[in-house]
């Protein structure tokens, strides 16, 4: 299984880095799937210790997918859901086209 690649920005000045997670076949099914269909994710730690994941896609003028949590464990359950979300999001938009 291929890791799920994340640009991630560091501070103080939002260099950029890839890095990558593991996670479950399904999720990583999911996740492959939004970047196969042009979809990004990133991630960054914020000024209060918390951290911002995102999911972009060049067909939405938003992200297609936002998640917020305290650092540290909680960030693994917050990338199944950004996932699950982007995921979500780029089927219905195809079934409506």
């Amino acid at each position: 299984m291929i890791p799920i690649p994340f640009t991630q920005f560091l501070r103080p000045r939002g260099q950029q880095r890839l890095m990558s997670i593991d996670r479950p076949e399904a999720t990583n099914t999911k996740a492959w799937a939004v970047i196969g269909a042009g979809g990004r994710f990133t991630c960054e730690e914020l000024m209060t210790g918390e951290v911002s994941l995102t999911a972009e896609h060049p067909a939405f003028d938003f992200d297609i997918a936002h998640e917020l949590c305290s650092n540290g464990p909680p960030v693994i359950e917050a990338v199944d859901r950004l996932i699950e979300t982007a995921y979500q999001r780029l089927i219905e938009k195809n079934e409506r086209e």
